[in-house]
């Protein structure tokens, strides 16, 4: 319901926020972006050469499975922050 005349507010300070960041997805819309930088943190490090050596001890393979998860910054830095393994065996 609209204001009454006598309960009009005025507003002289507004300020619109616009968020300039566009959320990144896993789609072939990123192809041609280019990375000036990447950056690793070290749990990730850890965490892929752990895969490695166990699976490695358990089985007679040649490499491993894994997935990075990371994120673009807005000035082109691609930030690798978490990682998982993934089950792979290969025929």
């Amino acid at each position: 319901m609209a204001p009454y005349k006598e309960d009009e507010v005025e507003v002289n300070n507004v300020v619109k926020i616009v968020d300039t960041v566009k959320p990144h997805c896993a789609s072939n819309v990123h192809v041609n972006l280019y990375v000036s930088k990447v950056v690793v943190h070290p749990l990730v490090l850890l965490s892929v050469v752990d895969h490695f050596n166990r699976v490695s001890k358990t089985q007679n393979v040649k490499r491993v499975v894994g997935v990075l998860l990371g994120s673009m910054k807005p000035n082109r830095t691609l930030d690798i922050a978490n990682s998982f393994a993934v089950p792979f065996d290969e025929d």
